[in-house]
């Protein structure tokens, strides 16, 4: 059971990671990188269940920080 926590947060991690990587790379534009976000998002609260309360504010912030 706690092998499963694990590997479904080590998911959760890298899926962030892969979206910021995407959001340094400059030839993609905001709007497709957004609509993308919104839909992993939505992907992870499929596979994840729940999205932790502290991550997720910190990740709304870097966006509309970023958007400034």
């Amino acid at each position: 059971m706690k092998a499963k926590i694990i590997v479904r947060n080590l998911i959760f991690i890298v899926a962030i990671f892969g979206m910021y990587l995407l959001w340094e790379i400059p030839f993609i534009n905001e709007h497709y990188f957004l609509s993308f976000g919104v839909i992993y998002i939505m992907l992870l609260l499929l596979v994840n269940g729940r999205i932790d309360g502290k991550l997720n504010r910190y990740l709304v912030g870097k966006l509309s920080h970023k958007s400034n």
